[in-house]
């Protein structure tokens, strides 16, 4: 009886055969397991940077942004992500394969005004497999401001905001509805002769230097008053 109990060496080594042709080996004895994505992605990624990145320029009008410039990245990386970002908010990305090329962006809904504008690039690996590996830890940014003056006036090469009163003259006002490039006439202002804004003495009745104007005499030339429309 106890015999028939007793497993011979033969016996055990069978088991342990018919064990490991069916996938039954251990788990200590498993070899040690593939490594991860993100392991993979940093041995992909060391040593890859951007080269060199660039703006050639951005500008805007009527709320349409548009700007373009360059990319270069190292050798072994084949690709690049690249950011775009107007005041900090990130408003589109792409991807560009090569270890070079140029980047284009528009926009629309762009604010009239002062902006910044930062373009971002990140070296990327895409193996022969299609797998794409962007090197976050690497990137390189260019920034560059722009102004969208649809509602300003450029004049002489200087911007003024819609309804800016023209500091030389405050018969004159910048409009954009009748001139994006020149002055234009600010029929509710009024200057004295220092050219001052005031408003009209009671009765609308003015004068100029100290002479007969609208049969009405002067008191004292801080008393007198022009009207806009009788300027021009």
């Amino acid at each position: 009886m106890r015999r028939a109990l007793t497993r011979s060496p033969l016996h055990a080594l069978l088991s342990g055969l018919l064990l490991a042709a069916c996938g039954g080996i251990p788990e200590a004895e498993l070899g040690p397991s593939a490594e991860t994505l993100g392991t993979q992605e940093a041995a992909l990624c060391s040593g890859q940077y951007v080269e060199a990145l660039s703006i050639s320029g951005i500008s805007s009008y009527e709320g349409e942004a548009a700007g373009s410039g360059g990319w270069d990245v190292s050798a072994f990386a084949n690709a690049a992500r690249l950011e775009y970002y107007i005041d900090g908010v990130l408003r589109s990305f792409e991807e560009r394969s090569g270890n070079s090329g140029t980047w284009y962006f528009s926009r629309s809904g762009i604010s009239c005004g002062t902006h910044n504008f930062e373009v971002r690039a990140y070296p990327m690996v895409i193996d022969s497999a299609g797998n794409r590996s962007t090197c976050i830890d690497a990137p390189v940014s260019r920034t560059q401001s722009f102004v969208d003056n649809s509602c300003m006036c450029v004049i002489n090469g200087q911007t003024y905001r819609n309804g800016q009163v023209n500091p030389a003259s405050s018969c004159e006002i910048c409009d954009t509805a009748q001139s994006r490039t020149s002055w234009s006439f600010y029929s509710s202002g009024y200057a004295d002769t220092n050219g001052y804004c005031k408003q009209l003495t009671s009765g609308a009745r003015i004068c100029v230097n100290s002479t007969m104007h609208n049969n009405q005499s002067c008191t004292a030339n801080s008393d007198c008053y022009t009207r806009c429309s009788e300027l021009l």
